[in-house]
Formats: structure tokens, sequence, C-alpha cells
């Protein structure tokens, strides 16, 4: 009997192009949940391009709207699947009103809950699937299935994205490596803090995603082009959950609100002083970027960032400051309120700086980094800083690197922190085995690329998708994708061989 394999299929195309290649290679069967907007779904009805042998469409699945959950379902799925089912979905940016176009009631949001729940549990007793190949989950519902497949036996493959630029991660887990990092076993290659930080320069994640964000917002003309089709297209609000209340105006009020929004942002930002005192002790907090997994479903308790940041300022010693800096990529966000910013400025031992200061000269002048669970507490370890994160992440299996386990201990860590030293061996034999634990990748360019294509540089996602054009990216970016397909057979071997479950 052959096995098979589960794709989740979103706007951004890459496992489809990954069940395109591996179709050539395997004879694995094929099936997919696709989760695509009106235009393009008609693509994933009649391509033939991969052959899937079913494909469910999730939004088909969504009553439109219902007001009458089966709360006592609901609580089988808490029960059965060990899924605290509010902790999902009270971060979720659709339901939590983030753009503000619609108001979701809870039992609305039960009743979408209800019948995701009824649609993955259906394909999952029907296909009972040996694999599920999917992104790293970024809304609650792929995370909702990705965590439903491991209580079926069903082993993921999740690509996602590192604390590394231009690579990604094969592995069961979102971010953290199959094999366990054993530094005894890992050969040092006697790299010193000079080495890292120019690694550092050719592998910033942060400037790859900077890279990309300006990418998508160059193009004057693919906006305009995109403005022009969503103008003259029909919309139907009715049909996405993540559609609901997005009417064309409501739609073009958001985008001329969010232009001076991120105009006057900016300019406050702008204003602040970028000459500062480094002689005074001091610890460093990047913030996060809003709306992002990282917050969201990898440290759902800590999505409060103000707070965070209040929690640190009563625990450092008294002769320290706390520097807080907007990092670069929230301009994708149209920044955040100024409000948030002035309520930083209040707490009179933080001090917000500019977000145009270079994070390495920052990095070079603090004692400590605290990050709820972002790449800058790695970061730190290039620097011989030590650092603190909220949220559990794999390089926090570092020596220098302490987790906040209960906020009440706070005032201990930051102590015990601030005597660590960092053993360059010790960073060196992590980075070594990331290198050896992740794929040479640029997902970011692939992603751009393919939106330059289909969807007017990123600007427009509800597009009718032409398989002719569909079949040449495919086979123009040939080289790239097969070799990520390759990386994923390989992957698929290894968990049979070691009987992964």
């Amino acid at each position: 009997m052959k096995e098979k394999i589960l794709f989740w299929i979103s706007e951004e195309f890459t496992h489809f192009s990954i069940a395109y290649y591996l179709q050539k290679h395997t004879d694995y069967e094929l099936y997919a949940i696709v989760d695509v907007p009106n235009r393009s779904k008609k693509f994933y009805q009649t391509q033939k391009l991969v052959n899937f042998k079913k494909v469910w469409f999730i939004h088909d699945h969504i009553r439109k709207k219902s007001k009458n959950p089966d709360i006592e379902y609901l609580k089988s799925i808490e029960k059965k699947y060990d899924l605290p089912l509010w902790n999902l979905m009270i971060n979720e940016r659709i339901f939590y009103g983030f753009f503000n176009f619609y108001k979701f009631s809870k039992d609305e949001i039960l009743s979408i809950e209800e019948d995701i729940c009824r649609l993955f549990e259906t394909i999952f007793n029907k296909i009972k699937p040996n694999f599920f190949l999917t992104k790293e989950p970024a809304k609650h519902h792929l995370e909702l299935l990705y965590r439903m497949a491991l209580k079926n036996n069903v082993i993921p493959l999740v690509l996602s994205f590192t604390n590394l630029g231009y690579r990604v991660m094969l592995s069961k887990k979102t971010n953290e490596p199959d094999v366990k990092f054993d530094r005894n076993k890992i050969i040092s290659k006697n790299r010193t803090f000079t080495d890292f930080q120019k690694f550092l320069k050719n592998e910033n994640f942060v400037a790859q995603q900077k890279k990309y964000d300006s990418r998508l917002t160059e193009s004057n003309i693919n906006f305009f082009k995109a403005g022009l089709q969503y103008i003259f297209q029909n919309t139907n609000t009715n049909t996405h959950y993540h559609y609901y209340g997005k009417t064309k105006s409501k739609v073009f009020t958001y985008f001329l609100k969010s232009f001076f929004k991120r105009k006057m942002r900016k300019n406050f930002l702008d204003s602040l002083n970028s000459e500062i005192d480094f002689n005074q002790p001091f610890v460093y907090f990047p913030l996060g970027v809003s709306m992002e997994r990282t917050l969201l479903i990898d440290s759902p308790y800590f999505t409060n960032q103000l707070e965070v940041i209040r929690h640190i300022s009563k625990s450092i010693p008294v002769n320290f400051q706390v520097f807080v800096k907007e990092t670069q990529t929230q301009a994708s966000r149209d920044w955040r309120p100024i409000s948030f910013y002035k309520e930083i400025m209040k707490i009179p031992n933080v001090k917000l700086l500019s977000h145009n200061i270079p994070s390495d000269i920052i990095l070079k002048n603090c004692l400590l980094v605290m990050t709820i669970r972002g790449s800058t507490g790695l970061e730190a370890a290039f620097y011989n800083k030590p650092s603190i994160v909220f949220s559990n992440i794999h390089y926090a299996q570092l020596p220098s690197v302490r987790l906040v386990k209960e906020l009440d201990s706070l005032p201990k860590i930051i102590k015990e922190a601030l005597n660590t030293n960092v053993n360059p061996s010790d960073v060196d034999r992590y980075l070594t085995f990331l290198e050896e634990n992740t794929i040479e990748f640029d997902w970011y360019d692939f992603s751009s690329k393919y939106q330059n294509l289909m969807n007017y540089g990123g600007n427009l996602h509800d597009v009718e998708i032409s398989e002719f054009k569909a079949k040449q990216f495919l086979e123009t970016s040939k080289s790239i994708i097969e070799k990520l397909t390759f990386e994923h057979m390989k992957k698929l071997k290894w968990y049979k061989e070691n009987e992964i479950n």
C-alpha cells in the first residue's frame, strides 16, 4: 500500500511546488488542504500539474457566520487532543480585530473552530495519512491542524524559518531540529567572536526580511495595477471568515488611514535622539514584530510587550537602565501607535532608542539582552553577551541563555545572567550544529519572485492563477525547488528509518 502525504497549500505556493516535484521522484499518494481566496481557488480545482487524490478547500467547510456552536464537541476536542482552544483563538489576528474590519462574536469564533475541527478530524479518519507537509503555522487553524496531526500519529514535516538568514529548517517541530544538540559530539571550528560577527552580517535574518519587505513595496506600478484590479473585481465578504467585513469602502479607508498613520509614526520615531550615552550600564530589549507567530503562538502569554518592559524595569539593578528599540521590520505593520511608544518613555528607568541606531552598536555596548523569543538572544552570544528569553526557544540550550519560567524570579535571573560569561567554544559548537541541521534556501526571495509573477508584487492576494504561468514558474525555479524537494525526500526517508512517532 502506498504511503500517503497530506499537504497544506496556501497562497505562497511553496508546498504546491514541492508536491509538483515530489510526484516526479516518488510514488506517494498526495492529498491537500487548500487555504486560498476565491479567485485562486479555480486554479486548484482544475489544475493538472499535481495529481492530488483528493483536495479539501477549508473555507467550503465553514458555515457562514453561524452562532450555534456545539460546546460539548469542542470540549471533547480539547480533551482528546490536549488542546487549549482559547489559547489559540484569542491570539488569532483575524479574531482579535487587529485590522478592525469585522468584530467576531464569541459564538461566531466557536462555530468557526467547531467546523474546522470537524473537517480536520474527517480528513484524518478518512485518509489516515502517514506524513503531513506544511510551512510553519502563522495562523491558529494551521497550528490546530499541526497539533491534531501529532495526536493522530501523523508525522509532520515543517518547513520553517531559522534564527539565521537565508536558511530554513525541516523538522517535526517548528524551528527545532529533529536531532538533539550535544556539544560534546560537535567538533569546534575555533571561531572567535569576531568570526561570529562577520558570519552574522552575511547571515542576518532581520536584514533578509527587511530586504523582502522593501522589495514588495518598492514598485508603485504593481501597487497601481493591484488597486485597479481590486476596484473592478467582484468581492464576496461572506465566503471566507478572513474577509468578513472587508468591503471595498472599508479597505480603501483602511489603506488611506494606514498611509498617514505610518508616516506620522515614522516621523515620531525619527525624532528620537540618536545620540546615546553608552557609558551607563543597560539591558537591551528589542521589540518583537507584532501579529507574528513568535508572539501569538510561541509566546501566547507575553503578547503585551509594554507589560514585559515594565516587568524588566522592576527587576534590574538600581544603577541600570533598559534600552528599548523598535525593529525595522515593524514598518510592514505600519509601526506601532505613538501612544505605545510614549507609554514606554514614561517608565523612569527605560529609554526608547531610535530605530535607526544599528543593532550591532547596541549589542557591543549592552551588558545583557532580553527578548521574548527573538533571534537577538542568539545574536547576543555572537557579541559575547548573555541573554534572557521569556519563551522557550532552541538556542536557550546555550549556557549563556536563561529562560524565565516564573516572573517572580526575574530579578534573580537578571542578576545571575549579568555574572555569566559567554564561552566562544559553546557558541561555535551551537552555530556548527545549526549549519549542519538547516538548509540553504532563500524563502523570501522565492516568495517575492512568485508574488511578482502572480500577485502584483504581493499587493493583491485574491487573484486568478494561470496554469501556464504556474508551470512557467515551476520550470524556471526548477533547480531551487528540486533541491528543496530532495531535502524533503531525505527527511521522509530518515523518519521511516528512525521510526519517528
